[in-house]
């Protein structure tokens, strides 16, 4: 009994694919609200529609319908790679958050306008999605391998002494 750890070759533990579901159903569940308040906005307008929390008068995240189909291809390339256990999918994801992470520091040191309306805390979300992908998608073989060692002598993932 493997404790529900994949043995496939390629394919990632149960563990790490389960925390890359969840980082690109955040993403996903952003994008989709983003697009959704962005609906009838200028495609690639520098100011976007403001996702808020009115009980606390926040302005969360900040999105053109560009800049919410961005993120929500991005978390679904994570989502993707979490329910298919593929870190390939979590790299394309990581490479994709860090482009638009890229893309608002980019434009906001040279003084233009934000092609996708981001603003700092849509930053943060886009660092956290690299980070946390490429960390996730990083760690799928590796915990991988680690299963199939402690398959091969004899343990069983779980078992106390």
């Amino acid at each position: 009994m493997n404790a529900g750890l994949v043995t496939r070759s390629g394919a990632g533990s149960l563990r790490t694919a389960r925390a890359l579901a969840v980082l690109g159903a955040v993403g996903v569940t952003v994008g989709v609200a983003g697009l959704v308040l962005a609906i009838g906005d200028d495609v690639t307008g520098g100011t976007g529609s403001q996702l808020k929390a009115q009980r606390f008068d926040v302005n969360l995240f900040t999105f053109n319908p560009l800049g919410a189909l961005a993120l929500t291809a991005v978390g679904g390339c994570a989502l993707v790679g979490g329910l298919t256990r593929r870190a390939a999918w979590g790299w394309v994801a990581a490479v994709g958050a860090t482009a638009l992470a890229l893309q608002v520091l980019v434009q906001w040191r040279a003084g233009e306008g934000n092609l996708l309306a981001a603003s700092g805390t849509n930053l943060s979300l886009d660092l956290l999605l690299a980070i946390g992908c490429a960390v996730l998608s990083w760690a799928m073989p590796l915990e991988e391998q680690l299963a199939g060692d402690a398959t091969e002598t004899g343990a069983v993932a779980g078992a106390s002494p």
